[in-house]
C-alpha cells in the first residue's frame, strides 16, 4: 500500500498478521515516532522476533512463528495463497476446539449462530472472508493469533466486550465463537472510519518522501475527477471488479490522494533503472559485507585509557596486607581448594573491615580499618589484570561484596578503589556466569549515578566501571545469542549515560560516556538497542561538532557511526534533523579518522533508506564533496568513499555520469596503480583493492545496461518527424548517459571487461540510429535540441574511435565489427556535416588498419576452417567497400577542407596491407581527382594534402604484382615531374626562403614513388632484354618500349636528383643515389645539364664526404654513374671550370690513395681517361 499497489489478498493477510504480532507481545512490529522512520521500517527492514512478555501466557509456538514468517513476507508473490493458509497446522487445533464447542452448545444458540454465520461450523477464522468476497473485508482485530494459547481468544474477547474483565484462564470456546462473529461484524464500521483518517494521513505523507517503484506502478487509467469524503463510504470499499459504469478502477487507496502523480504517471518518462532489482541487492549486500571493518569495531578500555584521563600507579603493601600477598602467577596456579580458601579470606576481610558493620568502632580503629581497606583493594587491582583470575572473581561472591562495599563504603576513597576494582574485573573478564551478580553490580552503580549527576568528579569515577559492566553484559550475551537478556540493566543506566553525555561542560565525563557507547554499540545485543535511539543520535552529534577535544570528537561520531550499524535510524534522525549538507560539508574538512567514521555512518544509513540516498543525488555539491575524499592520503577512507559512491551511483546514471565528468575513473586507476599503500595499519592493505573490486564490477555492468536504455528510447523515435512530449521527456533524461560508456571505455581498467559481441553489436545499431538521425529520416534535434543532438553523435563516434585505437580488443569479434559497425559508419561519412564525415573518415582509418591487416595475417593461418573464414570476411569487407564506399568516394575527395585530406589518409590506411584494394583504387575513377589534386597544390607542395596523395601513389605502385598501366594512363609520370621539380627546387633554395622549407618526409614519399616508378621499370626491361637473347615473342619488348617511352620524362629529374646528393639528411641523399643510378641506367645522361658544374660540386661533395668509409658501395656507386653519364652526355673540357678541375684531383687521389677501396681506383682511373681521351 505505501508502494501504490493495489489493494489484494496478499496485502489484508500482512495486515491482519500484523495486528497478531500486535496482540501476542502486546506491541506493534514497528513503532517510530517519526513517519519517514517508520515507512523505512516497513518497507526494509525485517520484523522483530516474537518475545514473551507480561500480556502472553506462553512462548509463540512454532505453528504460529511459521504462520507470521510466511504471511509477513516484503514480497507479496511469496506470501500463502488461500488454500495454503486453510490447510496450515495453526488452525488445527482451533478448528478441533470450534467443533467440540459446538457439539455442546443449545440449539437456539446454534441456530443464531447459523443465521449469521452459515459456514462457521465448517470453517476456520479466516473461512470467513474468501478471497474473492472483498465487499465485507475481515477485521483485523479479531484474528487469532495463537492456535492453543488462551492468550489469543483473551485478546478477541477484549474487542467484543470491553468493558468486561480480560480472561487469564482457558475460557469457553462459546465465547470465542461469538467473539469471532461479532467483533468481524460489528467492529467493521469503526475500522472503516478509523482507518480512513490514518490511510488518508499516510498517504499524505508517503506521497512527498516515497516514489514509484517501477515494478508496482500502476497500469489502471484513474478518473482525476474522484474523490473520497467520509460520506462516501462505497468509495472506501475493496472492488472486486469494474463498478456498474465499468469507469472506475480497482479499489486504490492512493488513486484519491495522489491525484496528480496518478493522473501523469503515463505520461512521465521512464526513469533510468541501470541495475535491475537482483542486481541492487547484490550491491546491498556487498557493501554491506565490505562496509565495516575490523578496524570500525576496536573496543579500547574506558578505565585506565590514558586518551581519557591520566592513569594513576596503584600500589599496595603486602607487610600489612590481611590476605596472602599472592602473585598474579601464583594465583593462576592455586588449586581449586586452595582458591576457595583465599577467596573466603578476601570476602570476609572486606566485610569484617566495614564499619557500618561494627557496633564498636572507634575513631582511630575506623581509620586503620580505611587504611587496611584500601591497601586490600589496591592488591586487588593489582592481581585482576589476568583473564583467569578476573573470569573466576567476578563469577564469584567477591562481586557482591565490592557491591556491598560500594553502598557502604565511609568515604569516597574507599568507593573510589572499589569501583576500579569493579571496573578492571568487567574489563579483563572474558568468561561471564549466568548466575554472576552482575546485574546487583550495575544497579549500584546506576544508583550512585543518579544521586551525583551533577558531581563531574564523581562521575569520572562511575562511569568507567558502568561502561566496562555495560560492555562485558554485551557482549556475552551477543557471544551466546540470547536475545532476551541474560542479566538485567535497570533503564536509568542508559539514561545516566545519556545525561552524562548531554550534560555539563566536563569533556573527560563527556568522553568517558562516549567511549561507554562506543564500546556498548560495537555489539549487536540488548544493551546496544536500548542506547540506539534518536535522542542518542542526537546529543553525540551534538558532542561531536561542538566539542573542543579531537579525541572527544572522534570516540562521539565512531559511537554514532556504530550506533547506526546496530540501527541506522539513528543516524537518519541526525540526517533529518541537520541535513546532508552539515554531514558532508563535515567530512570535506575533518581528519582522516573522522571521515572514515562519518562516511561508514552515511553509508549505513542510506543502505536503509532510499530516500536520503535520492535526496543526496540531487545535490551536486554534496556528490562532489564525496569525491573529494577520493583524495585523502588515507586508503580507508577513499575506500569507505568508493562504497558511498557505488550506493550513491546505483539505480541512479545521472550521479554515475557526474562522478565521471569528476574524474571518477581517473581515481580508480590510480588507486589500481599504487602498489605499496601508505602508512596505514598493514591489517588494512588489503581492504581498498576489495572495495575497488566491488566498485568496478559495478560500472562494468552499467555500460550495457546504459546502452540498452539508449537503444530502447531511440527505437520508439527513429523514423519520426515529430515525437511526442513524454518521448522527448525520456530522450532528454537519457541520451547524455552515453558519455558514461564513452568514460568507462577510454579507461584500460574496464576496457576490457565491457567489450563484448553484444556490446559492438549494440554500438552498431546506435551508429544506425545516428545515421538516420543524420540524413533526416529522424527529428531528433527538434526533439531534444540541437546540443544534446550534436553531443550524443559526438559521443558514439568517439566511442567507436576508442574501439578502433585498440585492436586487441576488436580482433576476437571481427565479423562483429564488419557486420554491425563498418556499414553505419560508411554511411556516415558521406554526412553534410563535415565535423562528422571528418571524425568518421578518421576512425574507419584506423579500423581498416585493423580489419584489412588482420585478413592478411589470419589468412597464413594453417586451419582450413579459419581461411575459409577470413577469406569470407575480406570478400565482404571488398565487396562493401566497392558498392558502399568507393563508388561514392568522388564526392569525398571534391568537398571542401579538410575532407579531402582525411580521404586520402583513409585510402592510404586501406592500401597498406591489401593490395586487392590497390586494384580497385586503380580501376576506379579515383586517381585523376588524386592526380588533379596533386596539381591543384603543386604551389604548396609542404602541404598535407600533397604529402598524403604522394604516399597513397606509393602505395599503389609499390606492389610489382598489380598492372601499372592505369596509373601511367592517367598521367601518373607527369604529376611526379612537376611536383618533384618544384619540391626539389624549394628544398634547395630552402635557405633563402625559411618559409618555403620542404619537409623531408614529403621529399622522401615523393623519392620512393620515384624510386618505385624506376625499380619496376627496370624489371620489366631486364626481363625483356634476357626475353630478346633466348628468342621469345617480341611481346614483352614491345611492352618494355612502350613503358620506356611513358617514363623518359623522369629523365628531367637527374639534375635534381644530382643536386640533391649534398643534402646533409643521409635518408635523402641515400635514396637519391639509388633513384639517379636507375634513371641513369635506364636513360643515360638526357636530362639537362647533367655534368654542369653546380653537378660536378655535388659529386666532389659526396665523394669526399664518404671517402673515410670503409664500404665502398656510396663510392662505387657514384663513380658509376659518373662514368655512365659521360659516356651518354657530349664531351667537355673539365679542366675550363674549377669545379671540373676539383673533381679531377679528387679522382687522381682517389687512384693513389690507400684508403680507396681496390674496386673504387679502377673505376677513378676509368673516368680519369675518359676525361683525357675527350
Amino acid at each position: 500500500m505505501l508502494c501504490y499497489a493495489m489493494l489484494c489478498y496478499a496485502m489484508l493477510c500482512y495486515a491482519m498478521l500484523c495486528y497478531a504480532m500486535l496482540c501476542f507481545p502486546g506491541k506493534p512490529p514497528f513503532s517510530s515516532d517519526s513517519h519517514t522512520e517508520l515507512t523505512e521500517m516497513i518497507l526494509h527492514q525485517d520484523p522483530p522476533p516474537l518475545r514473551q512478555t507480561v500480556f502472553s501466557e506462553g512462548p509463540a509456538s512454532q505453528d504460529f512463528q511459521s504462520l507470521l514468517k510466511s504471511l509477513l513476507n516484503k514480497n507479496p508473490d511469496k506470501r500463502m495463497d488461500w488454500p495454503e493458509l486453510l490447510d496450515h497446522p495453526f488452525w488445527s487445533e482451533i478448528r478441533k476446539e470450534e467443533e467440540d464447542a459446538e457439539e455442546t452448545e443449545e440449539e437456539d444458540e446454534e441456530s443464531e449462530e447459523e443465521r449469521k454465520s452459515p459456514n462457521l461450523r465448517h470453517t476456520g477464522p479466516w473461512d470467513l472472508f474468501p478471497p474473492g468476497q472483498a465487499d465485507n473485508p475481515p477485521n483485523s482485530h479479531s484474528t487469532i493469533t495463537q492456535p492453543a494459547c488462551r492468550m489469543s481468544k483473551k485478546l478477541i474477547s477484549s474487542h467484543a466486550a470491553t468493558d468486561r474483565p480480560t480472561e487469564r484462564a482457558t475460557g469457553s470456546q462459546q465465547s470465542v465463537k461469538h467473539t469471532s462473529c461479532g467483533a468481524l461484524r460489528n467492529s467493521w464500521a469503526l475500522d472503516r472510519e478509523v482507518g480512513k483518517e490514518k490511510r488518508g494521513e499516510r498517504e499524505a505523507n508517503t506521497e512527498d518522501d516515497l516514489k514509484l517503484s517501477g515494478t508496482q506502478q500502476m497500469g489502471n487509467s484513474l478518473q482525476c475527477n474522484k474523490s473520497f469524503t467520509r460520506d462516501k463510504v462505497s468509495e472506501l470499499r475493496p472492488k472486486s471488479g469494474l463498478d456498474e459504469d465499468n469507469t472506475e478502477a480497482i479499489f486504490l487507496l492512493s488513486s484519491c490522494a495522489n491525484l496528480r502523480r496518478s493522473c501523469s504517471a503515463s505520461d512521465s518518462p521512464n526513469q533510468n533503472q541501470a541495475p535491475q532489482a537482483n542486481n541492487r541487492i547484490n550491491i546491498t549486500c556487498c557493501v554491506k559485507d565490505l562496509l565495516h571493518t575490523d578496524s570500525d569495531l576496536i573496543v579500547t578500555p574506558i578505565i585506565d585509557n590514558p586518551k581519557i584521563l591520566k592513569i594513576t600507579p596503584v600500589r599496595f603493601d603486602p607487610k600489612t596486607l590481611c590476605v596472602p600477598a599472592y602473585s598474579a602467577e601464583k594465583l593462576r596456579s592455586l588449586s581449586d581448594e586452595e582458591w576457595t580458601v583465599f577467596l573466603s579470606q578476601l570476602c570476609s576481610s572486606l566485610e569484617e573491615q566495614n564499619p557500618s558493620t561494627s557496633h564498636f568502632s572507634s575513631g582511630a580503629p575506623s581509620s586503620t580499618a580505611i587504611r587496611s581497606r584500601l591497601n586490600l583493594l589496591c592488591y586487588l587491582c593489582c592481581v585482576v589484570g589476568h583473564k583467569v583470575i578476573a573470569n573466576r572473581l567476578i563469577n564469584s561472591k567477591l562481586l557482591l561484596v565490592l557491591t556491598q562495599q560500594l553502598r557502604q563504603a565511609p568515604n569516597w576513597d574507599v568507593r573510589n578503589k572499589v569501583l576500579r576494582a569493579m571496573g578492571l574485573l568487567a574489563l579483563h573478564c572474558s568468561d561471564l556466569g549466568e548466575d554472576s551478580p552482575v546485574s546487583e553490580a550495575v544497579s549500584a552503580l546506576t544508583d550512585l549515578l543518579k544521586e551525583n549527576l551533577k558531581n563531574s568528579k564523581i562521575k569520572q569515577f562511575l562511569l568507567p566501571p558502568l561502561g566496562e559492566f555495560l560492555y562485558l553484559i554485551s557482549s556475552q550475551e551477543e557471544k551466546r545469542g540470547s536475545p532476551e537478556g541474560l542479566w538485567f540493566v535497570p533503564a536509568a543506566a542508559y539514561t545516566g549515560l545519556m545525561r552524562s553525555l548531554r550534560e555539563g561542560d566536563d569533556s573527560v565525563v563527556h568522553h568517558m560516556a562516549a567511549k561507554a557507547i562506543e564500546n556498548i554499540s560495537t555489539t549487536v545485543s540488548g544493551p546496544s538497542h536500548h542506547l540506539a535511539t534518536t535522542e542518542m543520535g542526537s546529543a553525540l552529534w551534538f558532542l561531536f561538532t561542538h566539542s573542543t577535544v579531537e579525541a572527544v570528537r572522534v570516540t562521539a561520531v565512531s559511537s554514532l557511526s556504530r550506533l547506526s550499524r546496530v540501527v541506522p535510524a539513528v543516524f537518519l534522525a541526525v540526517i533529518d534533523t541537520c541535513g546532508p549538507a552539515a554531514i558532508l560539508e563535515t567530512i570535506g574538512g575533518a581528519g582522516p579518522r573522522v571521515q572514515q567514521h562519518l562516511l561508514t555512518a552515511v553509508a549505513t544509513a542510506l543502505l536503509s533508506s532510499r530516500i536520503q540516498t535520492h535526496r543526496i543525488t540531487q545535490s551536486r555539491d554534496l556528490v562532489l564533496k564525496v569525491l573529494r575524499c577520493l583524495e585523502s592520503p588515507s586508503t580507508v577512507t577513499r575506500a569507505k568513499a568508493l562504497l558511498l559512491l557505488l550506493l550513491l551511483m546505483q539505480d541512479n546514471t545521472h550521479t554515475l555520469l557526474y562522478c565521471c565528468q569528476h574524474r571518477l575513473v581517473m581515481y580508480l586507476e590510480r588507486d589500481l596503480r599504487k602498489a605499496t599503500p601508505l602508512r596505514e595499519n598493514p591489517s588494512q592493505s588489503g581492504y581498498l583493492p576489495q572495495c575497488l573490486d566491488a566498485l568496478i564490477v559495478y560500472l562494468s555492468s552499467t555500460a550495457p545496461v546504459i546502452m540498452e536504455d539508449v537503444l530502447s528510447v531511440l527505437r520508439g523515435v527513429i523514423g519520426r518527424k515529430h515525437p511526442s512530449t513524454a518521448q522527448s521527456k525520456q530522450l532528454k533524461h537519457t541520451l547524455p548517459t552515453v558519455s558514461v560508456v564513452l568514460e568507462l571505455l577510454s579507461s584500460q581498467v574496464f576496457r576490457s571487461q565491457i567489450v563484448t559481441e553484444e556490446f559492438l553489436m549494440h554500438i552498431g545499431l546506435l551508429l544506425n540510429y545516428i545515421a538516420s538521425v543524420e540524413s533526416n529520416e529522424t527529428n531528433l534535434s527538434g526533439a531534444v535540441g540541437a546540443a544534446i543532438c550534436e553531443d550524443l553523435i559526438r559521443t558514439t563516434l568517439s566511442i567507436v574511435e576508442v574501439l578502433s585505437q585498440h585492436h586487441a580488443l576488436i580482433t576476437p569479434y571481427h565479423s562483429a565489427v564488419v557486420d554491425a559497425i563498418l556499414p553505419p559508419l560508411t554511411t556516415l561519412a558521406f554526412s553534410r556535416n563535415a565535423e562528422w564525415s571528418v571524425f568518421v573518415l578518421r576512425v574507419l582509418s584506423e579500423l581498416s588498419l585493423v580489419l584489412l591487416a588482420e585478413d592478411g595475417d589470419d589468412t597464413e593461418n594453417n586451419k582450413e576452417t579459419e581461411r575459409r573464414e577470413d577469406e569470407s570476411s575480406c570478400s565482404q569487407i571488398l565487396s562493401h567497400i566497392t558498392t558502399s564506399l568507393l563508388s561514392r568516394y568522388e564526392a569525398l575527395l571534391r568537398a571542401a577542407e579538410p575532407i579531402p585530406l582525411h580521404a586520402l589518409k583513409l585510402l592510404i590506411s586501406m592500401t597498406e596491407h591489401n593490395t586487392q584494394i590497390c586494384r580497385l583504387i586503380k580501376h576506379s575513377g579515383i586517381l585523376p581527382i588524386v592526380f588533379q589534386l596533386i596539381m591543384d597544390n603543386n604551389s604548396n607542395v609542404t602541404s598535407g594534402m600533397v604529402q598524403n596523395a604522394v604516399v597513397l601513389l606509393c602505395n599503389l605502385s609499390g606492389d610489382s604484382v598489380v598492372d601499372q598501366h592505369p596509373l601511367y594512363q592517367q598521367g601518373l609520370v607527369e604529376v611526379v615531374v612537376s611536383t618533384f621539380s618544384e619540391a626539389a627546387l624549394i628544398h634547395l633554395d630552402g635557405e633563402g626562403h625559411a618559409g618555403r622549407k620542404v619537409s623531408h618526409s614529403v621529399l622522401q614519399a615523393l623519392l620512393e614513388l620515384l624510386h618505385n616508378i624506376l625499380k619496376q621499370t627496370s624489371t620489366i626491361v631486364r626481363v625483356a632484354l634476357q626475353s630478346q637473347r633466348l628468342s621469345c615473342p617480341a611481346l614483352e619488348t614491345e611492352a618494355a618500349e612502350k613503358l620506356l617511352l611513358a617514363n623518359r620524362p623522369l629523365s628531367q629529374l637527374s639534375s635534381h636528383l644530382i643536386r640533391m646528393l649534398s643534402t646533409e639528411n643521409q635518408e635523402l641523399w641515400e635514396e637519391c643515389l639509388q633513384c639517379l643510378s636507375l634513371l641513369v641506367q635506364l636513360y643515360g645522361g638526357e636530362g639537362h645539364d647533367c655534368l654542369s658544374p653546380s653537378c660536378l660540386q655535388s659529386f666532389s661533395h659526396m665523394l669526399r664526404t664518404h671517402l673515410r668509409y670503409e664500404t665502398p658501395r656510396i663510392q662505387r656507386t657514384a663513380l658509376r654513374i659518373i662514368k655512365r653519364l659521360m659516356q651518354t652526355t657530349d664531351r667537355c673540357d673539365w679542366s675550363e671550370c674549377p669545379e671540373g678541375a676539383a673533381l679531377m684531383k679528387l679522382l687522381q687521389d682517389m687512384t693513389t690513395s690507400n684508403r680507396c677501396h681496390a674496386d673504387v681506383a679502377p673505376l677513378a682511373a676509368e673516368i680519369l681517361q675518359e676525361i683525357s681521351g675527350s
